[in-house]
C-alpha cells in the first residue's frame, strides 16, 4: 500500500540509510539531495516524467525536467 511519508519519518529513515551507506561525493545528505539524486536516476533509466512525479511527489513536470 502506498501512502505519503511525513517530514519527521522521512528524516529518520534518511538518517538511518545515510548511516549505513557511503556517499563519497556528498558531504551533506538531505531529503532534497536524495530526492534530486532519485530524479536523476529515474531520468537516466528512461522512466516517463509522469511516473517519476508519482514516485517523487513532484506536482510540476518542470521541477523534474531541469
Amino acid at each position: 500500500m502506498r501512502k505519503q511519508l511525513g517530514v519527521n519519518k522521512l528524516g529518520q529513515m534518511l538518517k538511518a540509510m545515510a548511516k549505513d551507506a557511503v556517499f563519497p561525493e556528498h558531504k551533506r545528505i538531505t531529503n532534497n539531495s536524495v530526492r534530486k539524486f532519485l530524479v536523476q536516476k529515474l531520468r537516466n533509466a528512461n522512466i516517463p516524467p509522469t511516473e517519476t512525479m508519482a514516485i517523487t511527489g513532484h506536482k510540476n513536470v518542470q521541477s523534474i525536467t531541469k
